[in-house]
């Protein structure tokens, strides 16, 4: 096996992990990939860098677009090898290579093509989509029983000029203007993301082609399509299957709490009077500001009708996105915290009130109970 390596880089250590066999007629090529390292029949033949390639003795940068599809190729003696116009499935089309042949598979979306024997497949890591003959999946999705009105078989939801589905997460961007939540990505079984995006509502991507992440971890069952928590309460069902924890969507509205710069408040609820935690409403988060913050039980007023019971209010939950208690711990007798306690704890009177913050090096949230500051 050739083991030279290009200029500046270092080979690994561990062994190959041999993915994609292709026979023909008289021989058989293998491609293994090893890490950023790609051998052709045993023989070194691209190394993946954070901003392109090196291959051949080269070193190659990729140009993106919005979606991340490599659009141009650039060596680094100034030479373009290559440039690619994409139809909305990922089908090339105008291309002009320069260099006399296709230098790189990594196309539409930045993921592998793979061309070999006419199979146009792109590799989306969960499944392949075909380019040939509109953008779609090969193999059925698997949640595919969630959403009946779409085709198994479609590629962000039919509309792969806005939506990407990077590496199989499902994505979603906030509108810090508006408020208002998109679902980019195909739904999966993974934790969600919100993307970052630019004040014209598209991604932003780094210098490896990969979309920028303003909250990871988010459990499933918090965000959804259409979702507006500027201007609206939301209400979150709580520990069925599908469904968020309350750790969960704590450490989700202090993320996203911090990530807007304004307080939000929530409420938990047990509609069983068991106890148990059942739905979660997060506050709208509209007039609200670093230091204060508004909410209300209203929209479980409407889920419960008149089963509805005040009694069952478990907690009042606030951020305090700056990561400091205040005058809440080390004042009381001036902090607004406390003299919000005094107002809503009569109205919920079997409610703990909790202040959500982070500690530094801390993940998850930390919780201030200042329940003990109540005078009746």
């Amino acid at each position: 096996m050739d083991k030279t390596a290009p200029e500046g880089v270092t080979l690994p250590v561990s062994g190959l992990n041999t993915i994609l066999s292709n026979p023909s007629v008289s021989s058989t090529t293998t491609t293994d990939y090893d890490g950023s390292y790609i051998y052709r029949n045993d023989t070194l033949k691209m190394v993946l860098l954070p901003e392109g390639y090196w291959q051949g003795g080269y070193y190659y940068y990729l140009l993106k677009d919005h979606l991340g599809s490599n659009r141009a190729v650039l060596r680094n003696d100034g030479y373009v090898a290559e440039t690619s116009n994409y139809y909305p499935s990922g089908m090339r089309f105008g291309e002009s290579v320069v260099s006399g042949g296709s230098v790189q598979p990594y196309r539409h979306t930045g993921h592998e093509m793979q061309a070999m024997h006419g199979l146009n497949w792109i590799d989306n890591n969960a499944r392949f989509r075909t380019v040939s003959d509109g953008a779609g999946f090969t193999g059925v999705d698997p949640l595919a029983e969630k959403y009946p009105a779409w085709s198994p078989y479609v590629y962000c939801k039919n509309n792969p000029i806005l939506r990407i589905d990077p590496n199989g997460l499902t994505d979603f961007t906030f509108d810090k203007k508006t408020g208002e939540v998109k679902q980019v990505g195909e739904k999966n079984d993974d934790p969600d993301r919100i993307l970052k995006t630019n004040r014209k509502g598209e991604i932003k991507y780094n210098r490896k082609g990969e979309a920028k992440v303003a909250v990871s971890g988010i459990e499933q069952g918090i965000l959804t399509d259409g979702q507006n928590f500027k201007n609206k309460d939301q209400v979150i069902s709580i520990g069925g299957k599908g469904q968020p924890s309350v750790e969960g969507v704590k450490s989700f509205t202090l993320q996203l709490s911090e990530y807007v710069g304004k307080e939000m408040k929530g409420f938990s609820y047990s509609s069983n009077a068991s106890g148990n935690v059942t739905d979660m409403v997060l506050g709208k988060y509209l007039n609200n500001t670093l230091t204060e913050s508004r909410g209300s039980v209203t929209e479980l007023i409407k889920k419960y009708g008149n089963t509805y019971s005040s009694n069952n209010v478990l907690q009042e939950f606030h951020t305090h996105p700056n990561g400091e208690l205040g005058a809440t711990q080390s004042a009381p007798d001036q902090s607004n915290d406390v003299r919000g306690l005094q107002s809503d704890k009569p109205q919920i009177p079997n409610a703990s009130f909790i202040i959500l913050y982070r500690i530094n090096g801390q993940e998850q949230p930390a919780e201030y109970d200042y329940t003990h500051e109540y005078r009746p």
